[in-house]
Protein backbone atom coordinates (compact mmCIF):
# COMPACT_ATOMS: atom_id res chain seq x y z
CA UNK A 1 0.00 0.00 0.00
CA UNK A 2 1.28 3.44 -0.96
CA UNK A 3 2.22 5.63 2.04
CA UNK A 4 -0.25 8.30 0.87
CA UNK A 5 -3.04 5.72 1.00
CA UNK A 6 -1.94 4.70 4.50
CA UNK A 7 -2.05 8.31 5.69
CA UNK A 8 -5.48 8.80 4.14
CA UNK A 9 -6.77 5.62 5.76
CA UNK A 10 -5.39 6.58 9.18
CA UNK A 11 -6.82 10.11 8.95
CA UNK A 12 -10.14 9.12 7.37
CA UNK A 13 -9.37 11.43 4.45
CA UNK A 14 -9.83 11.31 0.69
CA UNK A 15 -6.93 11.48 -1.75
CA UNK A 16 -7.18 13.92 -4.60
CA UNK A 17 -4.75 15.88 -6.71
CA UNK A 18 -3.63 19.04 -4.88
CA UNK A 19 -4.25 22.46 -6.42
CA UNK A 20 -0.90 23.98 -7.36
CA UNK A 21 -0.31 27.70 -7.67
CA UNK A 22 2.00 28.76 -10.47
CA UNK A 23 3.36 32.20 -11.25
CA UNK A 24 5.11 33.37 -14.40
CA UNK A 25 8.91 33.34 -14.41
CA UNK A 26 10.76 35.00 -17.33
CA UNK A 27 13.34 32.95 -19.21
CA UNK A 28 15.54 33.85 -22.21
CA UNK A 29 14.47 30.59 -23.95
CA UNK A 30 11.29 28.55 -24.32
CA UNK A 31 12.44 24.93 -24.74
CA UNK A 32 14.05 23.36 -21.69
CA UNK A 33 14.24 20.40 -19.36
CA UNK A 34 14.45 20.69 -15.58
CA UNK A 35 16.94 18.94 -13.35
CA UNK A 36 16.76 18.52 -9.57
CA UNK A 37 19.89 16.97 -8.08
CA UNK A 38 18.76 16.61 -4.60
CA UNK A 39 16.75 14.93 -2.12
CA UNK A 40 16.69 15.82 1.50
CA UNK A 41 18.50 12.55 2.18
CA UNK A 42 22.11 11.99 1.10
CA UNK A 43 21.59 8.33 0.23
CA UNK A 44 19.18 9.39 -2.53
CA UNK A 45 21.42 12.00 -4.15
CA UNK A 46 22.93 10.93 -7.44
CA UNK A 47 26.60 12.05 -7.52
CA UNK A 48 27.18 11.87 -11.30
CA UNK A 49 24.66 14.36 -12.72
CA UNK A 50 27.54 16.45 -14.13
CA UNK A 51 28.54 13.45 -16.26
CA UNK A 52 24.95 13.07 -17.44
CA UNK A 53 24.79 16.76 -18.42
CA UNK A 54 28.16 16.48 -20.21
CA UNK A 55 26.72 13.57 -22.25
CA UNK A 56 23.43 15.20 -23.26
CA UNK A 57 24.36 18.89 -23.54
CA UNK A 58 25.77 18.78 -27.12
CA UNK A 59 22.62 17.00 -28.38
CA UNK A 60 20.30 19.37 -26.52
CA UNK A 61 22.17 22.44 -27.80
CA UNK A 62 21.80 21.21 -31.41
CA UNK A 63 18.05 21.02 -30.79
CA UNK A 64 17.87 24.39 -28.97
CA UNK A 65 16.90 22.79 -25.66
CA UNK A 66 18.32 24.17 -22.40
CA UNK A 67 18.66 22.70 -18.92
CA UNK A 68 17.35 24.45 -15.79
CA UNK A 69 18.62 23.31 -12.41
CA UNK A 70 16.05 23.53 -9.62
CA UNK A 71 16.37 22.46 -6.03
CA UNK A 72 18.11 23.23 -2.81
CA UNK A 73 20.88 25.87 -2.60
CA UNK A 74 23.09 23.24 -0.95
CA UNK A 75 23.05 21.15 -4.15
CA UNK A 76 26.16 21.19 -6.29
CA UNK A 77 25.96 23.69 -9.15
CA UNK A 78 26.19 21.85 -12.45
CA UNK A 79 28.11 23.58 -15.23
CA UNK A 80 26.35 24.13 -18.54
CA UNK A 81 22.90 24.65 -17.00
CA UNK A 82 20.72 27.64 -16.08
CA UNK A 83 21.08 27.61 -12.29
CA UNK A 84 17.97 28.70 -10.35
CA UNK A 85 18.47 27.04 -6.97
CA UNK A 86 17.20 29.27 -4.17
CA UNK A 87 16.50 32.08 -6.65
CA UNK A 88 12.83 31.39 -7.23
CA UNK A 89 9.67 30.80 -5.22
CA UNK A 90 7.86 27.44 -5.19
CA UNK A 91 5.09 28.88 -7.40
CA UNK A 92 7.75 29.82 -9.99
CA UNK A 93 9.14 26.27 -9.84
CA UNK A 94 5.64 24.97 -10.49
CA UNK A 95 5.38 27.24 -13.54
CA UNK A 96 8.74 26.01 -14.85
CA UNK A 97 7.89 22.35 -14.22
CA UNK A 98 4.54 22.74 -15.99
CA UNK A 99 6.24 24.04 -19.17
CA UNK A 100 9.27 21.72 -19.04
CA UNK A 101 9.73 19.18 -21.81
CA UNK A 102 11.08 16.69 -19.25
CA UNK A 103 11.96 16.64 -15.55
CA UNK A 104 14.93 14.62 -14.28
CA UNK A 105 15.53 13.88 -10.59
CA UNK A 106 16.06 11.30 -7.94
CA UNK A 107 13.44 10.83 -5.25
CA UNK A 108 12.57 14.47 -4.62
CA UNK A 109 9.69 16.81 -3.91
CA UNK A 110 9.94 18.32 -7.38
CA UNK A 111 9.29 14.88 -8.86
CA UNK A 112 5.95 14.74 -7.08
CA UNK A 113 5.07 18.28 -8.23
CA UNK A 114 5.98 17.44 -11.84
CA UNK A 115 3.87 14.30 -11.56
CA UNK A 116 0.84 16.32 -10.39
CA UNK A 117 1.33 18.60 -13.41
CA UNK A 118 1.60 15.71 -15.87
CA UNK A 119 5.16 16.58 -16.92
CA UNK A 120 7.18 13.73 -18.45
CA UNK A 121 9.91 12.52 -16.09
CA UNK A 122 12.98 10.38 -15.72
CA UNK A 123 13.20 9.42 -12.04
CA UNK A 124 15.83 7.46 -10.13
CA UNK A 125 14.11 5.27 -7.56
CA UNK A 126 14.90 2.42 -5.20
CA UNK A 127 13.15 -0.77 -6.33
CA UNK A 128 11.81 -1.51 -2.85
CA UNK A 129 10.57 2.04 -2.16
CA UNK A 130 8.86 2.61 -5.48
CA UNK A 131 5.55 0.86 -4.70
CA UNK A 132 5.43 2.58 -1.32
CA UNK A 133 6.15 6.20 -2.12
CA UNK A 134 6.53 6.84 -5.85
CA UNK A 135 4.49 9.66 -7.40
CA UNK A 136 0.96 8.40 -7.90
CA UNK A 137 -1.00 10.92 -9.96
CA UNK A 138 0.09 10.35 -13.55
CA UNK A 139 2.24 7.23 -13.71
CA UNK A 140 2.16 7.04 -17.53
CA UNK A 141 4.45 10.09 -17.76
CA UNK A 142 7.24 8.57 -15.63
CA UNK A 143 10.20 6.57 -16.91
CA UNK A 144 11.85 5.01 -13.87
CA UNK A 145 15.49 4.07 -13.52
CA UNK A 146 15.43 1.61 -10.66
CA UNK A 147 18.41 0.77 -8.48
CA UNK A 148 18.77 -1.94 -5.88
CA UNK A 149 18.76 0.24 -2.79
CA UNK A 150 19.41 -0.95 0.73
CA UNK A 151 18.40 -4.37 2.05
CA UNK A 152 15.24 -2.83 3.49
CA UNK A 153 13.37 0.24 2.28
CA UNK A 154 14.68 3.24 4.19
CA UNK A 155 11.58 5.38 3.54
CA UNK A 156 13.56 8.51 4.19
CA UNK A 157 15.77 7.37 7.03
CA UNK A 158 19.43 7.96 6.17
CA UNK A 159 21.48 4.88 5.34
CA UNK A 160 25.21 4.41 4.92
CA UNK A 161 24.85 2.67 1.57
CA UNK A 162 24.39 4.99 -1.41
CA UNK A 163 23.15 2.53 -4.03
CA UNK A 164 21.89 5.23 -6.39
CA UNK A 165 25.55 5.93 -7.21
CA UNK A 166 25.78 2.52 -8.90
CA UNK A 167 23.56 3.68 -11.79
CA UNK A 168 25.76 4.37 -14.81
CA UNK A 169 25.47 7.97 -16.12
CA UNK A 170 24.99 6.89 -19.74
CA UNK A 171 21.88 4.92 -18.74
CA UNK A 172 20.29 8.15 -17.49
CA UNK A 173 21.56 10.11 -20.52
CA UNK A 174 19.99 7.64 -22.95
CA UNK A 175 16.64 7.66 -21.09
CA UNK A 176 16.57 11.48 -21.21
CA UNK A 177 17.23 11.59 -24.95
CA UNK A 178 14.74 8.78 -25.61
CA UNK A 179 12.00 10.63 -23.70
CA UNK A 180 12.75 13.80 -25.68
CA UNK A 181 12.52 11.88 -28.96
CA UNK A 182 16.19 12.50 -29.76
CA UNK A 183 18.79 10.01 -30.99
CA UNK A 184 20.58 8.07 -28.27
CA UNK A 185 23.42 7.18 -30.68
CA UNK A 186 25.43 10.25 -29.72
CA UNK A 187 26.02 8.83 -26.22
CA UNK A 188 29.29 7.02 -26.76
CA UNK A 189 30.60 6.96 -23.21
CA UNK A 190 30.74 3.66 -21.37
CA UNK A 191 31.19 3.37 -17.64
CA UNK A 192 33.24 0.34 -16.76
CA UNK A 193 33.17 0.51 -12.99
CA UNK A 194 31.77 2.66 -10.18
CA UNK A 195 32.91 2.15 -6.65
Amino acid sequence: MHCLEKYALACNAFIKKPPLEHNFFPLPFSRYITLDLGSEFNHRQYPFFQDVVNDILPVLQKNDIHIIQLGDPKDEAISGVYYLNNKIHLSHSTYLLRRSLLHVSSQSFSGNIANCLGTKQVLLYEKKEMPLCAPMWDTATIDYILHSGAKRPSLGAPTKEISVSKVFPEKISKKILKNLGLSEDSINTETLYIG
